[in-house]
């Protein structure tokens, strides 16, 4: 695990605003027909470079309404693979694993697993078993419609180019376009095309309608690389479908390629390419992973892994989602902070994201240029993205990816353990926040959490000293003698619900560390030995204004993230509309009396009862959020008394002639009047 001073909130909200925290994405309603589509990649198993796991993800997101995905090709599959259970897997590992996770089952086959002979091999020559690859593109190709198919190549295209080399007249018949994630201006041989650059030979020269998004960045805004922030995702997965997080996990910890073994230094072939518990764990037996996908689920997550897929930072390089986008007809425009899909090509008023531009190709060797052109000249169509800066298409593609998997990866109402708040005004400008741990699994069992606590956009947490410090002191929180760990003041009285600190039963059970800092709290502690809880508190917050946490809460031998920022509405506020109005009067009227309703239904001081107090609160802070000038202040509504008004309310339902905000000017007007 890292530390926790590497879990900085500055490094959190740099990536967050780098990485499309900030904006709001539309998705059209799904087309009357779904597109035919197969995707070759190299996302064989044990996983050597994670993007293409990510990649299928937003298959399997766009297959529930955009595209009917009919195949996988495994691109480049391990020699030794010859389809048998005793040696390393192929990408059908995943297959099982998607199928369990998003309840979606596409077939996957088996690749050539050496370079073309020539730009006209059609790959007959090697093994028969891995040509299962190239006959599934065949068999699809034959059963579809004239120019229905798109072709999508993330890696060599071998596959590709040796079924259009078996059959090149059926190929142009039912082909309508391929997309390349790879390849480069000059010498074309990155670590994709350069993989066969005899299959990139071929579909160049094919005739057929090519699309493709260079993986380097040219002098020409035409490189398609953007960061998929990790973190970001596992918190959302964490939400909506926790087996997608495990999925990120065991991606993660197998791969290569910005994996943890890269990472760490693990080199091939020490890797792990199972679950601890399925042996032996460097190769498949009887009960592999391919017979029991279920293994993945059933395998307690590791802490370590848990820890890096959702450390602040880390993420990992993508390309090829632009082009799933395009093929399915989806065009990315964003208006500010606004980003909308469309299948229209221009949208007035919206700024377009990135383009396939036409233009025209000249081939010498491998040495491969291009120059835009008009359409009716156009042999090619190359990615350019358009947007002002680099920074904003990459922040608005972790947006739109998000914003897919939340849509159409829904898990099956998932039961894991969540940070629950309630926020409190305690005035002067200070904020109380107490977080709670909820199992949310019905079961009575402990808890440990490994949690930050750090002030956001401006907020400043007032905090104590460390309350605990192991093996060495113990303080009581309740005592007057340690009052200077509370205020600051260093002397008695002190106000508690003024100062930070941890609650029990995590401030007296296992704590490991607790740390504070400028505007920075940390805390890694149990619950203690024998603690049984379905929730359980773990901390109370003082703030000035916004609040950051983040961390892993570990339950039942697994981990879950726990990150958020509490965004402290006006003291008032309570429909959260940013307005401390007639409208907050209105929710304080009619819940005037009850009890634990919190902030939402007018308990501003969180008292447990709405009453004059709370009345006090959203009196002092009429108008805020809204310009100062014409605000009337309220204070009148005390002469009209607050409490039998809102029993008058109640008795004759609402005013009927007055909105809340002409009642307080009409009461000031009879009150100038009668002065």
């Amino acid at each position: 695990m890292r530390s926790a001073a590497a879990l900085t909130l500055p490094m959190l909200l740099a990536t967050a605003a780098a990485l499309g925290q900030g904006y709001t994405v539309t998705l059209p309603d799904p087309p009357a027909q779904k597109g035919l589509t197969i995707h070759t990649t190299d996302l064989y198993y044990a996983p050597w470079d994670w993007d293409d796991l990510n990649d299928a993800t937003i298959w399997y997101a766009l297959g529930k309404e955009f595209a009917d995905v009919k195949a996988f090709v495994m691109d480049e599959p391990f020699s030794g693979w010859t389809g048998d259970i005793a040696s390393r897997g192929d990408g059908r590992t995943w297959q099982g694993i998607y199928n369990i996770a998003v309840g979606t089952d596409v077939p996957y086959y088996s690749g050539l697993p050496s370079f073309l002979a020539s730009p006209a091999d059609d790959g007959q020559s090697q093994p028969a078993f891995h040509h299962q690859g190239r006959d599934a593109i065949l068999n699809v190709l034959s059963a579809s419609p004239d120019e229905s198919v798109v072709l999508h190549a993330v890696g060599s295209m071998r596959d590709i180019a040796a079924a259009y080399n078996h059959d090149p007249g059926l190929f142009v018949q039912k082909v309508s376009r391929i997309y390349s994630s790879g390849g480069r201006e000059g010498d074309f041989r990155d670590a994709n095309w350069g993989s066969d650059p005899n299959a990139a030979i071929c579909l160049l020269n094919s005739g057929v309608p090519m699309y493709v998004a260079f993986c380097g960045e040219g002098t020409k805004q035409d490189g398609a690389y953007w960061p998929l922030d990790i973190p970001a995702l596992v918190n959302l997965t964490d939400t909506v479908n926790p087996k997608l997080s495990q999925v990120v996990h065991w991606g993660y910890y197998g791969a290569m390629d910005g994996g943890y073994r890269s990472v760490h230094g693990i080199g091939f072939p020490n890797r792990p390419f199972l679950p601890a518990g399925i042996a032996p764990p460097d190769r498949f037996t009887g009960n592999n992973t391919m017979a029991n996908p279920q293994a993945f689920f059933d395998e307690p997550t590791l802490p370590a892994i848990d820890a890096e897929i959702r450390t602040p930072g880390l993420t990992k390089a993508m390309w090829s989602p632009i082009n799933f986008l395009d093929s399915v007809g989806l065009r990315v425009f964003r208006q500010g902070g606004l980003v909308e899909l469309s299948y229209e090509d221009d949208m007035p008023g919206w700024e377009r994201v990135c383009f396939f531009r036409p233009a025209r190709f000249t081939l010498n060797g491998y040495n491969f240029y291009y120059e835009e052109v008009p359409e009716d000249e156009a042999n090619v169509h190359i990615f350019h993205w358009e947007t002002a800066a680099k920074s904003v298409y990459q922040g608005v593609m972790n947006a739109v990816y998000r914003k897919l998997v939340e849509t159409y990866l829904v898990g099956e109402n998932p039961q894991f353990p969540h940070v629950d708040y309630e926020i409190r005004y305690l005035g002067d400008g200070l904020y109380g926040v107490s977080f709670t741990v909820d199992g949310n699994d019905g079961q009575q069992k402990s808890f440990f959490a490994d949690m930050s606590f750090e002030g956001a956009g401006g907020g400043q947490i007032q905090q104590t000293r460390a309350i605990i410090i192991p093996g060495v002191l113990a303080y009581d929180i309740d005592a007057e003698a340690d009052a200077n760990l509370y205020d600051g003041q260093g002397t008695p009285p002190y106000e508690k619900d003024r100062d930070s600190y941890f609650l029990e039963p995590f401030s007296d059970g296992d704590v490991m560390a607790l740390d504070a800092a400028d505007n920075y709290y940390h805390i890694e502690a149990g619950t203690g030995a024998g603690g049984q809880y379905q929730d359980a508190p773990l901390a109370y917050v003082v703030t000035t204004g916004d609040l950051a946490y983040y961390g892993v809460i570990s339950r039942l031998a697994k981990n879950y993230g726990a990150t958020g920022i509490v965004e402290m509405p006006p003291p008032g506020d309570a429909n959260l509309d940013g307005l401390v109005n007639g409208g907050d009067y209105t929710i304080w009227c009619d819940n005037y009396s009850a009890t634990d309703l919190g902030w939402a239904g007018a308990d501003f001081n969180g008292s447990g009862i709405v009453d004059g107090g709370d009345y006090t609160i959203w009196a002092d802070n009429y108008g805020a959020g809204a310009a100062a000038a014409g605000v009337p202040a309220p204070a009148a509504l005390w002469l009209l008394g607050a409490g039998s008004t809102c029993l008058l309310r109640r008795r004759r339902g609402r005013f009927d002639a007055q909105s809340v905000d002409g009642l307080i000017r009409l009461a000031e007007e009879q009150l100038t009047s009668s002065v």
